[in-house]
C-alpha cells in the first residue's frame, strides 16, 4: 500500500501522497483521513477553508468504481468545503476527476494540474497556507519507489 498523508490542524493543511501500488484500500483510507480532517476543522475554525493537496505520484491508477461512488458522496456534503490542489501526469485520472465534478455538484473549490508547483502555487494563493510549509509537507509524505512496492 503507497499512502501517506500529514495534517497540521491548526493551520489547516492536509497533504496525501500516493504512489503505484494504490488499491481501494489505499483510497478508503484517504477518504477516512479527508473526512476526519474536514468534520474536525470545520468544528474549530468556521469560515476558514481547509487546504488539500493530494499528490499521485507516477502513474497512478484511478479509483474503482466503487469508490468514486465514495468519492462523489463525500465530496457533495453540505459541509465539505476545503480547497483542493490535485497532482497527476496521468491525463486519464484528471479525466475521471472532472467527470465526477461534472455528476454531483461540489461546493469546494479545486484543481486538477500536472506538476507539483501549480499545485503549490494554486492551493497557496486560495487558502493563504504558507509555499514552505506545504514543500516541507510534501518531503515529509514522499513514498520512496522501494517501499510503494
Amino acid at each position: 500500500m503507497a499512502y501517506r498523508h500529514a495534517f497540521e490542524s491548526e493551520d489547516a493543511v492536509l497533504v496525501c501522497r500516493f504512489a503505484e501500488p494504490v488499491d481501494a484500500r489505499c483510497y478508503a483510507e484517504h477518504l477516512d483521513v479527508l473526512e476526519n480532517a474536514v468534520r474536525s476543522y470545520n468544528r474549530r475554525q468556521g469560515d476558514r477553508r481547509l487546504a488539500v493537496l493530494a499528490v499521485f505520484d507516477g502513474r497512478v491508477s484511478p479509483p474503482d468504481a466503487k469508490t468514486r461512488q465514495r468519492v462523489a458522496e463525500v465530496t457533495s456534503r453540505v459541509d465539505f468545503n476545503p480547497y483542493i490542489a490535485i497532482v497527476t501526469d496521468n491525463p486519464l485520472f484528471r479525466g475521471v476527476l472532472t467527470a465526477l465534478s461534472w455528476v454531483r455538484k461540489q461546493r469546494h473549490e479545486h484543481y486538477m494540474t500536472a506538476t507539483v508547483e501549480e499545485g503549490v502555487d494554486w492551493l497557496a494563493e486560495k487558502s493563504g497556507v504558507n509555499r514552505v510549509q506545504l514543500r516541507e509537507m510534501l518531503r515529509r509524505t514522499a513514498i520512496d519507489k522501494r517501499e510503494a512496492g
